[in-house]
């Protein structure tokens, strides 16, 4: 059996596959892209990046309530996070209602595929519709409440 977790053992169509499953994920990263213009959040970031790599040794995945409380759920984002954006999971943070993972293509504290990454790393930090954000230390973004 072919581990689809193991870029080096994706063989015949498993690459079709993450293929196809890249492109609803690039579209999905679109659409609310362009949902922000529609529906402004109630937090906007200031700040920048200090290039540390924080980010990218913990990627943070909100969870509703409804799907934090369904196991089989969660499994199934986890795998499909896991698949298309070849991040590795972290222990949950059940408090939270998060999903952590730590991306793979990690070189130091620089991305490997910076001009090819994804649009939930181009677009982070990306504050919640609602609530205060929260940001990683040392990362060097804060939030600040919109008038």
């Amino acid at each position: 059996m072919v581990d689809w977790r193991n870029r080096d053992q994706l063989h015949g169509g498993w690459w079709v596959l993450r293929g196809v499953c890249r492109l609803i994920r690039d579209i999905d990263g679109w659409f609310s892209f362009y949902a922000d213009k529609v529906m402004p959040r109630q937090y906007r970031i200031v700040g920048s990046c200090h290039k540390r790599g924080v980010c990218c040794h913990r990627i943070g995945i909100g969870l509703t309530p409804t799907l934090a409380r369904t196991p089989w759920i969660t499994r199934w984002v986890t795998r499909w996070i896991q698949f298309v954006y070849h991040f590795e999971p972290l222990p949950p943070d059940p408090h939270h209602r998060m999903l952590f993972f730590k991306c793979r293509y990690l070189q130091g504290s620089q991305c490997g595929i910076y001009r090819d990454r994804p649009m939930i790393c181009r677009r982070y930090p990306q504050p919640r519709y609602f609530g205060k954000p929260v940001f990683l230390p040392g990362c060097g973004y804060a939030a600040e409440k919109r008038t």
